[in-house]
């Protein structure tokens, strides 16, 4: 008789403690992938200087508010803006452009792919173009579009999103390393 009164009791805990058992691990957030914040090291190398920096990058959507400062914040540059508009201020220094890529060529010596590189941060294609993708298991290893290529090289253990890859075209080479992602709205 006893047994009887137990079973459905242990039952009962059994079905409890599976339960607590799965939402133990938390499950990593999600995001759109057009609304994020960025904070981590650029390493640039180009035919003429290697260089590094500190980086914040905040996209909302199609607008994007990049600073790149130098070590100890020697130097600083802020590049702000949309599909339609760019502007770049070094110092008192502001130039704005329609050509994003071209503006900071002009600006910094820089071949900077600002245009897909909203999408590659994030593990993605950019849609403007077609390109090759490889993959390491589920996740993106090896991206070629607009003649730059994208090694992935390690992701965030909590958002799965990247956070050290090197974009490279040539003798140009950007190596970003995201030391915090920020997936909240901006």
């Amino acid at each position: 008789m006893i047994s009887t009164r137990i079973r459905p009791l242990a039952v009962g805990c059994l079905a409890l403690l599976a339960s607590a058992c799965s939402t133990l691990a938390p499950a990593p957030p999600q995001t759109d992938n057009h609304q994020w914040r960025i904070e981590g090291k650029l390493g640039i190398t180009t035919p003429d200087e290697s260089l590094s920096g500190f980086l914040i990058w905040e996209q909302n959507q199609s607008t994007y508010s990049i600073h790149v400062s130098g070590p100890l914040g020697q130097g600083s540059t802020q590049i702000e803006g949309d599909e339609h508009q760019v502007t770049l201020t070094q110092g008192a220094h502001q130039v704005q452009s329609d050509d994003p890529n071209h503006l900071i060529y002009e600006q910094m010596g820089w071949r900077f792919p600002i245009n897909n590189l909203k999408y590659w941060v994030v593990g993605e294609a950019s849609p403007l173009s077609s390109a090759h993708s490889e993959f390491d298991g589920e996740r993106l290893a090896l991206l070629e579009q607009d003649g730059w290529e994208v090694e992935y090289f390690r992701y965030d253990a909590y958002t799965g999103l990247p956070s050290r890859l090197r974009i490279s075209q040539g003798e140009w080479r950007f190596l970003l390393v995201i030391k915090r992602w920020s997936l909240a709205t901006l």
